[in-house]
């Protein structure tokens, strides 16, 4: 159940580290394009737009590693407090 839900997650979201990188880059065009003449209304609606797209990508990511380092804090507490009980990984 936990891939499925994982593989469905990538195929109708994708992986937001790479949205982001695109998104950065085609930022990255319209501020080229706008240092060397000004820009029409369309690219400048275009460039709010991705401009709070990578915004909310980057929180997405930020988010997204925030909960795997609550992850792997608890499972780092797990098997400290396993030794803890059971130095010698001896059973009973």
């Amino acid at each position: 159940m936990k891939d499925a839900l994982g593989i469905w997650s990538r195929e109708e979201f994708g992986c937001l580290q790479t949205q982001l990188s695109e998104t950065e880059e085609q930022l990255h065009v319209l501020d080229l394009k706008a240092e060397d003449d000004t820009l029409w209304q369309d690219d400048s609606d275009t460039r709010k737009e991705l401009r709070a797209k990578m915004w909310n990508l980057g929180r997405e990511v930020e988010r997204l590693w925030h909960q795997k380092s609550r992850v792997a804090g608890y499972l780092w507490t797990l098997c400290y407090i396993s030794t803890c009980i059971n130095p010698l990984g001896v059973l009973g």
